[in-house]
């Protein structure tokens, strides 16, 4: 039995396969482009993410015949935000980490709730960056896509989503949102009355090692495993 790592930069992915040593039995790592629609934005096309991350799964995967992978967990970058429909559809780019156009956002929790407060609640020192600003953002400017976005995913949990499982966010990445409570380990109903965003737009929070589910059979061949492997 092996064990596989996804790591999904903001710049390309690698999909690791360890023994129960710790060992490395295969190892895949491939690129993806920036978008920059205006100058100070910077998005990724979601889509695309998910193909490269499939196809260093799959490549791994053809790596590694006898030692079957039995559980599989993703790392990702932070901030980053997704607004998908209820078809699992992706709306809009994914709008990464140092994107800019978010200072208006900034601004209003500054004038609003201050530093402190927030980071109290979210152990998250105040800036721009954090995926409730894109989603506020989204709310303001982009109605439309807002309108019809069934959930706001981070990439853990869109890769989770697009494995066959409930898309599910751990705890550490949650706080990178800044709309997480991490005292009482939960969306912080606050946080998201000030943003006007209900909590029902996000994933479910889990602890990092808690297993999510498996990976259903139809995607687990498209994917080359061997068996259903356990998702953290």
């Amino acid at each position: 039995m092996s064990l596989l790592g996804i790591d999904i930069g903001t710049t390309g992915c690698k999909s690791v396969i360890f023994n129960h040593n710790g060992e490395i039995l295969a190892s895949e790592y491939m690129e993806y482009p920036l978008i920059h629609p205006f100058p100070g934005w910077n998005e990724l096309d979601p889509n695309l993410v998910l193909y490269y991350v499939k196809e260093t799964i799959k490549k791994a995967n053809q790596k590694v015949k006898k030692d079957r992978v039995s559980a599989l967990a993703i790392s990702c970058q932070g901030e980053a935000i997704i607004p998908i429909d209820k078809e699992g559809n992706c709306l809009y780019n994914a709008i990464v980490t140092f994107d800019g156009r978010t200072k208006e956002q900034y601004e209003f929790w500054k004038e609003n709730l201050g530093s402190s407060a927030v980071f109290k609640i979210t152990g998250m020192p105040l800036n721009p960056m954090y995926s409730i600003n894109k989603i506020m953002w989204l709310k303001k400017h982009r109605r439309d896509i807002f309108k019809s976005t069934y959930k706001f995913l981070c990439f853990e949990d869109f890769i989770h989503l697009k494995l066959g499982l409930p898309p599910s966010i751990s705890y550490s990445l949650a706080a990178r949102t800044a709309a997480f409570d991490i005292v009482k380990k939960q969306w912080s109903d606050f946080i998201l009355r000030e943003a006007k965003i209900d909590s029902a737009y996000l994933a479910n929070p889990v602890e990092a090692a808690e297993i999510i589910g498996e990976v259903p059979k139809s995607v687990s061949e498209e994917l080359g495993f061997t068996g259903n492997p356990k998702c953290a």
